[in-house]
């Protein structure tokens, strides 16, 4: 005989009836004295005489809270009953999984269920780690499966193969660290790089005061922009202007190009600019 442990509402009979020593007639009026793992104490639950002596007990919730429980019925001047109850937590009211919770709650071969296999062992399995499996025939997989090998150019030599990839792929939290990737097909960047338009736009838009040194792009265009403003120039004493004379090594090549090119400018071999710098 057993009980679900910790469990309220449960009846159970009490083995054997009380009698009375004298005549052993039926004593219809008892107590009961309930034990907890060996702890005795006064029952705390419902004593029911059902006829001739024989009695039934509706123990607590509480006092089925235990490994083995016991029981002494007494009566006056009777021969007492005593006897034990083995808790579960077992319900053999539950068809499904006798109300073990680590069991899945479903039968077996159904959805949610434990696999059932056929008469030779093999388990039909319909999908695996959620994805749909489809076999035309029984599938039989090579014994090497368990020991898959990967031939290393290392020290190592052959290795298992499951234990070769931690050194070789970093995981984090389901994302993979790359070092090198030689083939980036298909991948993007996360910010839209600018337009040429707007490169130029940025380029010719850079003021030119933070370009200046001597022979970069912007220190030549600088050079030009201070002809053209006078503060490279020396006055020859006339006026108006017929001539320009620059100061010593201010005309390199790329500045006299650009000079050239425009009309009526003539440069002589001193560096004097003859023509357009006159002021009209």
């Amino acid at each position: 005989m057993f009980l679900q442990r910790n469990t309220a509402s449960q009846v159970f009979v009490i083995p054997g009836s009380l009698r009375l020593i004298a005549d052993g007639s039926a004593v219809t009026t008892g107590t009961l004295t309930w034990v907890k793992d060996g702890t005795a104490s006064a029952s705390a639950g419902t004593l029911t005489h059902i006829s001739d002596g024989c009695f039934k007990y509706a123990p607590t919730q509480g006092e089925t809270d235990a490994k083995i429980c016991g029981f002494i019925l007494a009566g006056t001047l009777a021969v007492g009953v005593s006897g034990s109850v083995r808790t579960t937590n077992a319900d053999p009211n539950d068809a499904t999984r006798l109300g073990l919770t680590a069991m899945p709650n479903a039968n077996a071969g159904a959805a949610g269920g434990l696999p059932t296999g056929d008469a030779s062992g093999r388990v039909d399995v319909s999908k695996l780690d959620g994805q749909t499996v489809t076999a035309a025939a029984p599938v039989t997989f090579p014994a090497s499966v368990g020991t898959s090998t990967y031939a290393g150019g290392d020290t190592a030599g052959t290795t298992t193969l499951l234990t070769r990839l931690p050194s070789a792929i970093s995981l984090s939290a389901g994302a993979v660290t790359v070092g090198t990737n030689n083939d980036k097909t298909g991948y993007s960047l996360t910010v839209t790089p600018p337009t040429a338009a707007t490169t130029a736009a940025a380029v010719w838009d850079e003021l030119l005061a933070g370009h200046t040194t001597s022979g970069s792009a912007g220190g030549a265009l600088t050079l030009v922009k201070d002809i053209a403003e006078g503060d490279e120039a020396i006055d020859d004493g006339q006026t108006p202007w017929e001539s320009v004379v620059f100061k010593k090594g201010t005309l390199t090549e790329l500045t006299r190009k650009v000079l050239r090119d425009v009309d009526g400018i003539g440069i002589s071999s001193t560096g004097t600019v003859i023509g357009s710098a006159k002021d009209s």
